[in-house]
């Protein structure tokens, strides 16, 4: 799973990762948990390319690892500029350092407790 340290958003509905890079959350939280910073989990199947000007998020991509069947790519998020992964089925061609647009639906986001380290929600 890849981690990014995060803040939930003042009314509950979203996750900021960085400017300009939030992600909608899905159900909203609970009112403790509002406008606090979180660690945000997402695994490496769970992303997806979004169109130009869809995206939640980019990647700046550092290197790419053929798998047969799939490709995992590795890069930096645009803003914050943390390492992280994610696969795509099939094979794939992608330069170093190109900029590649992504999404996550929000059913498939884990947020965790910053103090405890459990996860927040169901």
């Amino acid at each position: 799973m890849n981690f990014f340290e995060a803040r939930t958003s003042p009314d509950g509905q979203s996750v900021k990762i960085s400017d300009p890079e939030a992600l909608p959350i899905h159900p909203q939280l609970d009112p403790a948990f509002r406008d606090k910073p979180v660690v945000l989990g997402i695994r490496p199947e769970h992303f997806k390319m979004a169109e130009e000007g869809g995206s939640t998020m980019q990647m700046r991509v550092d290197h790419l690892e053929t798998l047969g069947a799939d490709t995992l790519v590795h890069g930096r998020s645009g803003g914050n500029d943390t390492l992280f992964t994610f696969r795509l089925p099939d094979i794939h061609r992608f330069e170093k350092g190109r900029s590649l647009p992504l999404s996550v639906s929000p059913e498939k986001l884990h947020l965790f407790d910053t103090q405890s380290g459990k996860r927040i929600g169901s």
